[in-house]
C-alpha cells in the first residue's frame, strides 16, 4: 500500500499552528446548553401516534452556535429533518480551553413520543412480534419469512418507544443469523440505545443481557478493527466486567491501546450510506482512503477542539494535529460507495 504525501498534509499543519499553542493542556470546560427548544413533531408521525428517536452529532463554534449537525442513527428517516432543524437552533455557552473559547463537539438524542402512549403496544404489532419471535426460536428459521415479518413490523402504526426496543431486538437476532459483522454492530448499538431511552421508566433488557450484548459488540468491534469504539465501550461499560470465555477484557483493551502508538497500519472497510456519508471514529493520527469503489468528494474532520472540511484527493494522506484532540471523520460522496480507511 503506497500513498503520496501531498501538500494537503502541509496545509493541514500550517492552518492549525496557532491552535496547537492555544490547546496546551491546562484546563477545559465543556460547552453548556443555554437554549434547547423541543423539535416539531412530524405531522404524519403524530397522526399515526408513532414514537421515534434521532441521535445527532453537532459542532459548537466559539460563539456557542451550532453548525454541521449530522444524524448518527434514527428510528425512522421521517424524524431526521425535524431533529436537524431543532438542533440547528440550539445555543450554548462555548467550551473553554485555558480560559479561551474553542470549537467543540457534542451529541444529543432527541425523543419523539406521545405522553399518553409511552408504554403502549398496538395489538397488530404485538401479533407480528410474537410470530417473528416464534420463527427465530424455531430449529430452522425461514429467512424470507422473517424478512416479511420485519417489514410488517417496520410499517406498523402506533409505534411507541417500547415497540422500538422490541423491533430492534428482532433486528439483532436476525443480524446475528444472516448479516455481516458490520450490520451486527449497527443492530446491537441501536438496540442498546433504544433500551437506554426507555430505561428511566422500565429497562427491557436486564443487566446480564446488556453485558452479553456489550461483550459481543466489543468482540465485533475488535474483529472489524474499530478499535476506537472498542476502547470507548470498554472504558464506559466493561472495565469492571472481568472476562468472557476466559479472555480478560482489560488485557484486550491494553493490547488495543498499544496499537495506537505503533507503526502498524489499521485498515477498516467502510461504506457510505444511502444519504452519501459515513461517520468513523479515528484511532490514529494519519489516514488515507484506498480501494475506492464509487466516488468520495469531501472529508470532514470532527474533533474535540477543531473542525475542518477538505476536498478528497485519492493520492493524499491526511495528518491530524495532536492539538485537535480525538476525532471522527465524516466521509462524503456517492451513496453506497465502498473503500478502505487506513490509519497509521
Amino acid at each position: 500500500m503506497k500513498f503520496t504525501i501531498f501538500k494537503i498534509v502541509l496545509a493541514f499543519i500550517v492552518s492549525v499552528f496557532w491552535y496547537d499553542h492555544v490547546l496546551a493542556e491546562t484546563s477545559y470546560i465543556e460547552a453548556e446548553p443555554i437554549v434547547r427548544k423541543p423539535p416539531i413533531y412530524p405531522s404524519l408521525e403524530a397522526r399515526s401516534s408513532n414514537a421515534g428517536m434521532v441521535e445527532v452529532e453537532m459542532m459548537i463554534d466559539k460563539e456557542g452556535k451550532i453548525f454541521a449537525p449530522i444524524v448518527i442513527r434514527s428510528s425512522s428517516k421521517a424524524f431526521e429533518q425535524s431533529a436537524i432543524n431543532a438542533v440547528s437552533k440550539y445555543e450554548y455557552k462555548p467550551a473553554l480551553k485555558n480560559g479561551s473559547p474553542v470549537v467543540s463537539r457534542a451529541s444529543i438524542r432527541i425523543r419523539y413520543e406521545m405522553t399518553r402512549q409511552q408504554d403502549a403496544v398496538s395489538r397488530k404489532f404485538a401479533s407480528i412480534y410474537k410470530k417473528a419471535l416464534a420463527e427465530l426460536d424455531s430449529q430452522s428459521p425461514n429467512k424470507m419469512k422473517l424478512e416479511r415479518l420485519i417489514s410488517r413490523l417496520q410499517k406498523s402504526d402506533f409505534t411507541s418507544t417500547y415497540t422500538l426496543v422490541r423491533y430492534n431486538l428482532i433486528l439483532v437476532r436476525y443480524a446475528m443469523l444472516y448479516e455481516s459483522p458490520y450490520s451486527q454492530i449497527q443492530a446491537i448499538e441501536s438496540l442498546l440505545v433504544f433500551d437506554d431511552v426507555v430505561a428511566e421508566r422500565h429497562r427491557m433488557l436486564d443487566e446480564k443481557i446488556q453485558t452479553q450484548l456489550r461483550a459481543t459488540l466489543f468482540s465485533l468491534l475488535i474483529t472489524t478493527q474499530r478499535f476506537s469504539e472498542a476502547l470507548a465501550l470498554y472504558d464506559e461499560y466493561l472495565i469492571d466486567a472481568g472476562e468472557s470465555d476466559g479472555v480478560s477484557y482489560k488485557e484486550l483493551a491494553d493490547s488495543i491501546a498499544a496499537l495506537a502508538d505503533d507503526d502498524q497500519v489499521v485498515a477498516t472497510p467502510i461504506r457510505l450510506n444511502g444519504s452519501g456519508y459515513t461517520l468513523e471514529s479515528l484511532f490514529k493520527r494519519t489516514i488515507a482512503l484506498y480501494d475506492l469503489e464509487g466516488a468520495v468528494s469531501k472529508l470532514i474532520f470532527r474533533c474535540d477542539s477543531h473542525y475542518a472540511e477538505l476536498p478528497f484527493n485519492n493520492e493524499a494522506e491526511y495528518k491530524i494535529p495532536e492539538g485537535w484532540g480525538k476525532c471522527k471523520i465524516e466521509i462524503r460522496g456517492a451513496a453506497k460507495t465502498r473503500a478502505k480507511l487506513a490509519q497509521y
